[in-house]
């Protein structure tokens, strides 16, 4: 794992944490944790965003990946949420689940530099005084 991809996590969970918005669930073995599940709640929408998930290899035949989303579904649920989003990804398991494939939009964001803003400024400007 890079160590930009842990700061940003971190700063992410922490800011989501901060709005309550973060949803983190773990699945224990007496002391020892064996799947987690954090998400994000999308009040506006009434969508639970699952983000990052894990588990135990030496649990696997038990699924307890599977048992910690159908815990954070649960958690969703009782939240009075409508949509429980799994994420990127075309696993058989979400559909077994009940998904539906969905598009992925990309957008790029980028600061526009001080030529670009009076370009705009400008052309703004003539719509305006045309109208």
């Amino acid at each position: 794992v890079q160590e930009r991809h842990v700061l940003m996590y971190r700063t992410v969970f922490s800011r989501m944490q901060g709005a309550g918005l973060l949803h983190a669930q773990t699945l224990w073995d007496g002391e020892r944790p064996v799947a987690a599940q954090i998400g994000f709640l999308e009040p506006k929408r009434s969508t639970y965003h699952g983000c990052q998930g894990g588990w135990d290899e030496d649990y696997r035949e038990l699924a307890p990946g599977l048992l910690v989303k159908l815990g954070a579904l649960r958690y969703a649920v009782g939240a009075g949420l409508r949509r429980f989003d799994l994420g990127r990804g075309a696993h058989e398991y979400k559909f077994d689940l009940g998904a539906r494939s969905k598009p992925t939009r990309r957008f790029r964001l980028t600061r526009l530099g001080p030529a670009a803003r009076l370009k705009r400024f400008v052309a703004g400007r003539r719509s305006r005084q045309g109208a």
